[in-house]
């Protein structure tokens, strides 16, 4: 299942500071996620790997904002990247254009 979230976002930064701990269930990868952009700019993921990992992390009871989807990928992408993940282009071009 596929859900977007709109090329052109106001991403409240401060929410990547968010005390509640994104746990990754093992064999999950960022890769998972299947990053696409759509022909009209929005970015398209794998809900359901997004849903694993508000369940895994005790989060699904937390309303689904857009700004919270933003901030679970966003953290789950530094994360990845910081274990020396591979580099997502499509992540890569999201993040420099949040908040223009």
């Amino acid at each position: 299942m596929a859900s977007t979230i709109p090329g052109a976002v106001h991403f409240d930064a401060k929410a990547l500071s968010m005390s509640v701990k994104l746990r990754i269930p093992n064999g999950v990868t960022f890769a998972d996620l299947q990053l696409r952009r759509r022909g009209d700019g929005d970015l398209s993921f794998n809900a359901e790997v997004l849903e694993e990992i508000y369940t895994f992390s005790e989060l699904a009871k937390q309303p689904q904002t857009e700004n919270a989807t933003i901030t679970v990928i966003v953290r789950w992408y530094i994360a990845h990247r910081s274990a020396g993940g591979e580099l997502d282009p499509v992540m890569e071009d999201f993040l420099l254009n949040i908040n223009k």
